[in-house]
């Protein structure tokens, strides 16, 4: 991604090239971008993929780095499985709220790539409340 950016910054500043400054500061002020760019996005990949996973009888719980949710088995009003897209893998999205709060407010994710995945998701659907 950052390899992308610096390469479309570079073209830019050759097609629309900024007076006061010149060619070689943009090509380093892209480069300097993109190289944060990259640092940036291998960090939240690697705290979205280091957590650990709780499943007992009546509660489902995720712990990352700097936080945690927890669901227990009267919570759970939406499970939704997601499609891979640029930040994410598939995976399984739980929540206390609707499909519309969960946008804003989230819920667990878990990765379609975890071996239990299959559990968990019968877990939640069992416990899915009907939607009021």
């Amino acid at each position: 991604m950052g390899a992308i950016y610096i390469a479309v910054s570079v073209v830019a500043g050759l097609r629309w090239p900024n007076p006061g400054q010149p060619l070689v500061g943009q090509v380093v002020e892209s480069i300097i971008t993109g190289v944060l760019f990259a640092l940036a996005m291998s960090f939240f990949t690697w705290l979205q993929f280091n957590f650990a996973l709780e499943v007992s009888p009546d509660l489902i719980g995720v712990r990352w780095a700097f936080f945690s949710r927890k669901l227990r088995k009267g919570e759970v009003k939406t499970v939704i499985e997601t499609r891979p897209h640029l930040l994410a893998p598939p995976g399984l999205r739980i929540s206390k709220y609707g499909p519309l709060l969960t946008r804003f407010w989230g819920g667990i994710w878990i990765p379609k790539a975890l071996p239990e995945y299959d559990e968990i998701r019968n877990i939640a659907l069992t416990w899915k409340r009907p939607v009021d």
